[in-house]
C-alpha cells in the first residue's frame, strides 16, 4: 500500500506535518534517496497535507485524487528519452502563470530531477527563485549530485533513508521469489520492483552462476578457465560490474564467523573460509571493491575479468 511507504520514512513525515502545522513551509523541496524508498508517495502525501486542513484522510475523494495523479492543482513531469525536455518545463511555467481555478496550495513534483539539462535547469531556476504565493515544487531524485548546484541552493534537501532490507526481503519472498535470490537480490537494489525484473535478467542469472563457480574453484587456475570460458559475457561493463558485486557482497559476508546476509549460500562461504584466512579475504575484497572503482573510470572489464583468479587465489 502506498501508505506503507509513507509510514516507512516516519522523519521525513513528521518534518512535513511539523512545518505545515508551524507554518514554516518552503518553496522548493529536494526528495533525494534510492529508488524505491518511498520519494513519490512522499511528494503525494505533501500535496495532500498541503490541501487539507492539517491531517490527511486517505479516504477523502481529494486525497484519493491526488494519488491518482488526476488532481487540478497537481503538475507533474517525469523525463522522456532519460531527460527533461524543454517542452514540459515550459508547459508548467506556463500553467503556473494562471489562476488556479480551485482553492488551496498548487505543487508541481518533478519525477527524475537529476535529468535536467543546462538549459530546463536555467529555466526552472527562474521560476524557484521568484515562484507565485501558494506554489511548491519537489523534486525527487536519487543522484542529487547531478542537480544544477544553483537549484540546490534554493531548495531544502530532504534526505530519505533507504528501504530496510529485511522488509525488501520479505517482499520479495511474498512476490514468489526464492530464498537464495531474495538475499543477493536485497543487496543489489532498494526496490521490489526492480528486483524481480533484476530476477529475469539473464545478465543476473549468469553472473550468479560465475560467481558460485570462481568461489567452488579449487586453484587459480581452475578460475582462470571459468573466466576465459566466459570471457564474452565479463567484457561487457555491465556484466561485469554485477560479478563484482556479486563477489563483494559474498566476500564480506565471510568476514563474520557465520554468514549474516547469505544463509542460503553457507556451504559456498564456509568452503571459501576454510581455504583462506580472513586477512587474507579482506584483502580480496578491498581489491574487488578497487575493481568496482575501475569500472567506473572505465578500464576495460575484460582485463579486469582476468585479473579475478589472481585477485582471488594469490
Amino acid at each position: 500500500m502506498i501508505s506503507d511507504y509513507i509510514m516507512a520514512q516516519p522523519e521525513v513525515k513528521m518534518m512535513l506535518d511539523q512545518s505545515f502545522k508551524n507554518n514554516r513551509l518552503s518553496h522548493a523541496y529536494i526528495f533525494a534517496g534510492d529508488k524505491g524508498v518511498g520519494k513519490e508517495a512522499m511528494a503525494l502525501y505533501f500535496t495532500a497535507l498541503l490541501n487539507s486542513d492539517g491531517e490527511v484522510s486517505f479516504d477523502s475523494d481529494r486525497t484519493k485524487a491526488i494519488f491518482n495523479h488526476d488532481f487540478i492543482n497537481l503538475f507533474e513531469i517525469s523525463p522522456r528519452k532519460n531527460e527533461i525536455v524543454k517542452e514540459d518545463v515550459e508547459a508548467l511555467l506556463r500553467e503556473f502563470s494562471k489562476t488556479s481555478l480551485v482553492e488551496g496550495d498548487r505543487v508541481f513534483i518533478i519525477h527524475d530531477a537529476d535529468k535536467l539539462n543546462q538549459k530546463t535547469s536555467n529555466m526552472l531556476l527562474k521560476f524557484i527563485e521568484e515562484p507565485p504565493t501558494g506554489v511548491h515544487g519537489i523534486l525527487l531524485t536519487a543522484n542529487v549530485s547531478n542537480i544544477l548546484p544553483t537549484i540546490i541552493s534554493r531548495c531544502n534537501i530532504v534526505q530519505f533513508k533507504s528501504k530496510d532490507k529485511a522488509i525488501l526481503y520479505k517482499e520479495l519472498i511474498e512476490a514468489g521469489m526464492e530464498n537464495v535470490d531474495a538475499s543477493m537480490i536485497k543487496e543489489l537494489t532498494n526496490n521490489k520492483e526492480e528486483g524481480l525484473e533484476i530476477l529475469e535478467d539473464d545478465m543476473y542469472n549468469t553472473s550468479k552462476d560465475i560467481v558460485v563457480a570462481l568461489l567452488k574453484a579449487s586453484k587459480e587456475i581452475d578460475a582462470l578457465n571459468i573466466v576465459m570460458e566466459n570471457i564474452s559475457f565479463l567484457s561487457d561493463q555491465r556484466n561485469m560490474r554485477m560479478v563484482l558485486n556479486m563477489l563483494s557482497l559474498l566476500l564480506e559476508d565471510m568476514l563474520y564467523d557465520s554468514p549474516m546476509r547469505f544463509k542460503d549460500y553457507k556451504d559456498l562461504i564456509s568452503r571459501y573460509k576454510k581455504a583462506f584466512e580472513n586477512d587474507k579475504i579482506e584483502s580480496r575484497l578491498r581489491s574487488i571493491l578497487d575493481c568496482i572503482k575501475m569500472i567506473d573510470s572505465n578500464v576495460l572489464s575484460r582485463n579486469i575479468a582476468y585479473r579475478l583468479p589472481i585477485i582471488l587465489f594469490r
